[in-house]
């Protein structure tokens, strides 16, 4: 899954579904998003575990300006 996937994921959750996730927990719907997995006309839950973002990163995502690296 790519870095670019991973965020906008994590500014779909936040957008669209009212959840701050981290990176890792928007993994799986990442996948989604991306058609990644094989889920067409199927019913699919994607359990979104994990908060763990720095409110500047989120920002960062949020407003579309480039989230620097961060370490953990």
């Amino acid at each position: 899954m790519s870095e670019v996937a991973i965020r906008q994921a994590i500014v779909y959750a936040y957008r669209s579904l009212g959840i701050v996730c981290e990176a890792s927990a928007a993994v799986a719907l990442a996948g989604l998003m991306e058609d990644k997995l094989p889920v067409q006309g199927r019913r699919v839950v994607v359990i979104v575990s994990g908060g763990n973002i720095e409110s500047d990163l989120l920002d960062q995502l949020l407003t579309g300006s480039s989230p620097r690296k961060h370490d953990g």
